[in-house]
């Protein structure tokens, strides 16, 4: 059994999230975005959150899933009420088994395990009749999911299904046999399925000697047991294996589902506030062209769509981002950062239009408010911060930089800006930098013209800001007199 809705061909685990996931969490603002995607709901945003900050590599497979959302979103009402059927199949089954297997002998386990095979069966089947309801399906995931829900759980494979389980079930009581040797010494205990109890068998036993027991001893009971036990031997770890597989499955398309769920929330949010969005197109270099990206997580803040940007960058390996004081330059910043991580998911982006590289991973080092508790300096720990992305950093992935560096003088912050960033590039690593040293702008331009772009928050004649972002050169000013001037009037 497989479900195929987030990939072709494995499950969907979750995974705990490690340090970088936070960091890009709380650098992108990503909170806020998971907020509207998961409407409070655990399951949801465990969902929502892995597979976001799981960057896919596969353009077939970020298609693939771009399809099966599309659809997903035509079908809104029927995908959440698919999944509520789900969830709450899971919900019942393990309310009316909550207390599981408590005796692991293998009488017990088979006798659990057909009980709640039966039931899962029922909820299965209910689910799964609910599938009619879905409207003009195009992708070819959701198709093979329909088809393999139809073909493994159609009424001829339930009812086969339920007349094994009826055989193995102890209400009418229950048939063993088993071999003597020579000592008449018992081997090979087999438990018989009821229904499935051949004519010769019963012309065969039917002559044997029936000895009624009025009423059972407690040794005789014991006795019972352990034959049972033995009978069921073999059958037990088979029965619980399967039981477990049912319940696998089941888990992992709710988790599928729930995902899906999360973006038809995310996609409603986004109507609500009439932000832009689009399905992205994945370019094969590093070319970066986009209509109106912006801020998703500050226009959910706001309630309103932000301040967008557009730009046509081609096949360049660092884009370094200057300009004013409170401009929009970090901003921008999270809106790339988004948008990367929004496109590598399967995910519709804030955006009127956009074309975007893949990318192995994404990193954010952006600069934090010093702790008073920091054994060092404000230096030290961003350096080692630093030191643990590049330790674990892979070619072909990307780096947000943002005002890295600057916890010194502007010569010293841009001489190690510089011999890092240049580490970076020689190792086939993409890097967005944000920052105001005039100096280490002009090192990266002097070495890196060619692979590189200069980006500068834009700024009005009377000092005001606009919060666009232009293709523009670095300057030596942030204009930090606009904020002085504005903030002491």
């Amino acid at each position: 059994m497989k479900t195929g809705l987030l990939f072709k061909d494995k499950p969907f685990r979750l995974r705990e999230l490690n340090n970088f996931d936070k960091d890009l969490i709380s650098d992108l603002e990503l909170e806020i975005i998971i907020k509207e995607a998961s409407d409070r709901s655990k399951i949801l945003r465990n969902a929502f959150e892995n597979v976001l900050l799981t960057p896919l590599m596969d353009k077939d497979l970020i298609l693939y899933r771009q399809d099966i959302l599309k659809d997903a979103i035509n079908n809104k009402v029927q995908m959440v009420k698919f999944y509520d059927l789900v969830s709450k199949a899971i919900f019942d089954i393990k309310d009316k088994f909550r207390f599981g297997i408590i005796d692991n002998s293998p009488s017990s386990v088979v006798r659990t395990s057909v009980d709640m095979m039966k039931y899962a069966f029922e909820q299965i089947e209910f689910a799964r009749e609910y599938l009619v309801n879905f409207n003009d399906v195009k992708s070819e995931g959701l198709k093979n999911f329909i088809d393999d829900m139809n073909k493994t759980f159609d009424p001829k494979a339930i009812a086969k299904a339920r007349t094994i389980l009826n055989g193995m079930d102890f209400e009418n009581g229950y048939m063993m046999s088993c071999e003597l040797d020579e000592i008449m010494t018992e081997n090979n205990y087999v438990f018989h399925r009821s229904t499935f109890i051949d004519k010769d068998s019963k012309k065969r036993w039917k002559k044997a000697e029936v000895i009624e027991f009025p009423t059972m001893s407690e040794s005789l009971v014991n006795d019972t047991n352990k034959k049972l036990d033995l009978a069921f031997k073999s059958a037990a770890p088979i029965m619980g294996r399967v039981m477990n597989d049912i319940m696998d499955y089941l888990d992992c398309l709710r988790n599928e589902l729930a995902y899906y769920v999360a973006c038809i929330n995310l996609y409603n949010s986004f109507k609500k506030y009439e932000m832009d969005l689009c399905f992205p197109n994945i370019s094969d270099n590093n070319d970066f062209i986009y209509d109106n990206l912006y801020d998703v997580a500050l226009s959910f803040r706001n309630k309103k769509m932000a301040v967008g940007n557009n730009h046509n960058i081609l096949n360049k390996k660092i884009m370094v981002i200057t300009g004013a004081n409170q401009g929009g330059k970090t901003t921008f910043l999270r809106s790339y950062g988004q948008a990367k991580l929004m496109l590598q998911a399967g995910l519709f982006v804030g955006a009127k239009s956009l074309k975007f590289n893949l990318t192995e991973a994404i990193y954010t080092h952006f600069d934090r408010e010093e702790d008073t508790n920091m054994e060092s300096g404000k230096l030290d720990d961003e350096l080692k911060r630093l030191s643990l992305i590049i330790d674990n950093i892979k070619p072909n992935s990307t780096i947000l930089l943002n005002e890295s560096f600057q916890s010194t003088n502007e010569r010293e912050g841009s001489l190690i800006g510089f011999e890092i960033i240049k580490a970076l590039l020689d190792s086939n690593i993409n890097v967005v930098l944000v920052t105001h040293m005039f100096e280490l702008s002009n090192d990266i331009k002097n070495e890196y013209n060619d692979s590189s772009i200069f980006m500068r928050a834009e700024r009005n004649d009377d000092g005001s800001r606009t919060f666009k972002i232009s293709e523009n050169e670095t300057l030596r000013t942030s204009f930090a007199m606009d904020l002085y001037n504005k903030i002491f009037n």
